[in-house]
C-alpha cells in the first residue's frame, strides 16, 4: 500500500491528482485485447498529461449485452 500511495503523490506533483479511466464495453475480448487497451490507453494519458505511468488507474467496466439498450431495443437484438 506504501508503494501505491508514493506513486499517486508522484502523478500529483507532476501534474495534479492521479487521472483515472473508465471503459465500459461488452464482454467477450480476450486478455490479450485487454492487456493491449490497458497498454494504450495508459500510454496515451502518460503522453497527455505527463504523469508516471504508475501513476495512470484504468478500469474495464464489462456488461452482457441484455444489460443495455440502445434506442429502447436491448444490446443483444441488435444486428
Amino acid at each position: 500500500m506504501t508503494r501505491l500511495a508514493g506513486n499517486a503523490s508522484r502523478a500529483r506533483r507532476r501534474g495534479g491528482p492521479v487521472p483515472g479511466v473508465r471503459i465500459e464495453m461488452f464482454s467477450g475480448r480476450t486478455m490479450t485485447q485487454k492487456r493491449e487497451l490497458v497498454r494504450r490507453v495508459t500510454d496515451a494519458v502518460v503522453e497527455a498529461l505527463g504523469v508516471d505511468k504508475e501513476g495512470v488507474r484504468v478500469k474495464i467496466i464489462e456488461e452482457e449485452r441484455h444489460h443495455v439498450a440502445h434506442g429502447g431495443v436491448l444490446g443483444s437484438e441488435l444486428p
